[in-house]
Protein backbone atom coordinates (compact mmCIF):
# COMPACT_ATOMS: atom_id res chain seq x y z
CA UNK A 1 0.00 0.00 0.00
CA UNK A 2 1.35 3.61 -0.48
CA UNK A 3 0.16 6.81 0.09
CA UNK A 4 -1.16 8.79 -2.81
CA UNK A 5 1.55 11.41 -1.56
CA UNK A 6 4.08 9.34 -1.48
CA UNK A 7 4.08 6.37 -3.93
CA UNK A 8 3.80 8.63 -7.33
CA UNK A 9 6.22 11.20 -5.72
CA UNK A 10 8.96 8.73 -4.79
CA UNK A 11 12.21 9.07 -6.27
CA UNK A 12 14.61 6.62 -5.03
CA UNK A 13 17.61 7.91 -6.35
CA UNK A 14 17.37 10.95 -4.77
CA UNK A 15 16.59 9.94 -1.51
CA UNK A 16 19.61 7.55 -1.96
CA UNK A 17 21.69 10.68 -2.50
CA UNK A 18 20.63 12.73 0.54
CA UNK A 19 20.58 9.68 3.08
CA UNK A 20 22.73 10.89 5.60
CA UNK A 21 21.80 14.44 5.37
CA UNK A 22 19.60 15.62 7.88
CA UNK A 23 16.13 17.18 6.44
CA UNK A 24 16.87 20.38 7.73
CA UNK A 25 19.83 21.21 5.50
CA UNK A 26 18.42 19.39 2.42
CA UNK A 27 16.41 22.10 -0.30
CA UNK A 28 12.73 21.90 -0.21
CA UNK A 29 12.56 20.47 -3.66
CA UNK A 30 15.02 17.61 -2.75
CA UNK A 31 13.55 16.35 0.68
CA UNK A 32 11.92 12.74 0.57
CA UNK A 33 8.26 12.91 -0.05
CA UNK A 34 7.34 11.33 3.24
CA UNK A 35 7.61 15.06 4.19
CA UNK A 36 4.39 16.08 3.20
CA UNK A 37 3.12 12.82 4.95
CA UNK A 38 4.67 14.09 8.18
CA UNK A 39 7.41 12.39 8.22
CA UNK A 40 9.44 14.84 10.34
CA UNK A 41 7.11 14.61 13.86
CA UNK A 42 8.79 15.55 16.40
CA UNK A 43 12.21 16.53 14.47
CA UNK A 44 15.03 18.14 16.91
CA UNK A 45 14.85 21.44 14.38
CA UNK A 46 12.59 23.41 12.45
CA UNK A 47 11.62 23.17 9.16
CA UNK A 48 9.89 25.12 6.99
CA UNK A 49 7.82 24.30 3.95
CA UNK A 50 5.45 25.18 1.66
CA UNK A 51 2.40 24.00 1.40
CA UNK A 52 -0.46 24.27 -1.29
CA UNK A 53 -4.00 24.11 -0.44
CA UNK A 54 -4.98 20.83 -1.80
CA UNK A 55 -8.52 22.44 -3.18
CA UNK A 56 -6.83 25.02 -4.86
CA UNK A 57 -6.86 22.75 -8.70
CA UNK A 58 -9.84 20.70 -7.86
CA UNK A 59 -12.21 23.51 -6.88
CA UNK A 60 -10.82 26.72 -8.50
CA UNK A 61 -14.27 28.39 -7.92
CA UNK A 62 -14.08 28.57 -4.55
CA UNK A 63 -10.16 28.35 -3.80
CA UNK A 64 -8.23 29.16 -6.69
CA UNK A 65 -7.52 32.22 -4.63
CA UNK A 66 -5.50 30.80 -2.41
CA UNK A 67 -1.52 30.97 -2.64
CA UNK A 68 1.04 28.61 -1.60
CA UNK A 69 1.75 29.11 2.22
CA UNK A 70 5.36 29.16 4.15
CA UNK A 71 5.32 27.54 7.29
CA UNK A 72 7.63 26.98 10.23
CA UNK A 73 7.58 24.15 12.22
CA UNK A 74 9.60 24.43 15.49
CA UNK A 75 11.36 21.60 16.51
CA UNK A 76 10.10 18.91 18.44
CA UNK A 77 6.56 19.85 17.35
CA UNK A 78 3.82 17.72 15.38
CA UNK A 79 1.31 19.36 12.58
CA UNK A 80 -1.96 18.73 12.67
CA UNK A 81 -5.04 19.14 10.79
CA UNK A 82 -8.48 20.23 12.73
CA UNK A 83 -10.93 17.76 10.67
CA UNK A 84 -13.34 17.43 13.58
CA UNK A 85 -13.93 21.47 13.64
CA UNK A 86 -13.85 21.44 9.83
CA UNK A 87 -17.40 19.20 10.26
CA UNK A 88 -20.25 20.63 9.17
CA UNK A 89 -22.00 21.72 12.79
CA UNK A 90 -24.46 18.92 13.33
CA UNK A 91 -21.38 16.72 13.44
CA UNK A 92 -19.59 18.48 15.87
CA UNK A 93 -21.62 16.12 18.78
CA UNK A 94 -19.37 12.89 19.66
CA UNK A 95 -21.05 10.28 17.85
CA UNK A 96 -20.06 7.51 20.54
CA UNK A 97 -20.36 10.13 23.70
CA UNK A 98 -24.33 11.33 22.86
CA UNK A 99 -24.31 13.00 26.43
CA UNK A 100 -21.17 15.12 26.11
CA UNK A 101 -21.23 18.77 25.45
CA UNK A 102 -19.75 19.31 21.79
CA UNK A 103 -16.26 20.68 21.40
CA UNK A 104 -17.54 24.39 20.76
CA UNK A 105 -18.82 24.03 24.25
CA UNK A 106 -16.21 22.15 26.43
CA UNK A 107 -13.42 24.11 24.57
CA UNK A 108 -14.94 27.48 24.64
CA UNK A 109 -14.70 28.15 20.86
CA UNK A 110 -16.99 30.70 19.13
CA UNK A 111 -17.61 29.29 16.03
CA UNK A 112 -20.89 30.70 13.91
CA UNK A 113 -23.15 28.54 11.21
CA UNK A 114 -24.15 31.50 9.69
CA UNK A 115 -20.94 32.43 9.02
CA UNK A 116 -20.57 30.09 6.74
CA UNK A 117 -20.62 30.77 2.94
CA UNK A 118 -23.52 28.22 1.08
CA UNK A 119 -21.88 26.20 -1.48
CA UNK A 120 -23.13 24.00 -4.54
CA UNK A 121 -20.33 21.08 -3.96
CA UNK A 122 -22.36 19.37 -2.26
CA UNK A 123 -19.57 19.17 0.64
CA UNK A 124 -20.24 21.19 3.99
CA UNK A 125 -17.38 22.11 6.32
CA UNK A 126 -16.71 24.96 8.53
CA UNK A 127 -14.23 27.53 6.44
CA UNK A 128 -14.61 30.73 8.35
CA UNK A 129 -12.58 29.31 11.71
CA UNK A 130 -9.56 30.73 11.01
CA UNK A 131 -9.60 32.79 14.56
CA UNK A 132 -10.39 29.46 15.90
CA UNK A 133 -7.82 27.45 14.96
CA UNK A 134 -5.10 30.34 15.56
CA UNK A 135 -6.62 30.76 19.16
CA UNK A 136 -6.12 26.34 19.56
CA UNK A 137 -2.95 26.59 17.86
CA UNK A 138 -1.67 29.24 20.26
CA UNK A 139 -2.65 27.35 23.50
CA UNK A 140 -5.60 30.26 24.19
CA UNK A 141 -9.36 29.18 24.06
CA UNK A 142 -10.59 32.71 25.64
Amino acid sequence: MALKSIGPKRNDALESANRDKSLDIIPEDDRPCCVSERGFFMAPFDLTRTKKHPYVETSPETHGHFRDTIIRQPSYSADAIPFRWMRNPERWMSEKKHNEPDFRDRYNLLLDQALEPDTDSGRRAVRHSQSTNLKTTAGSTT
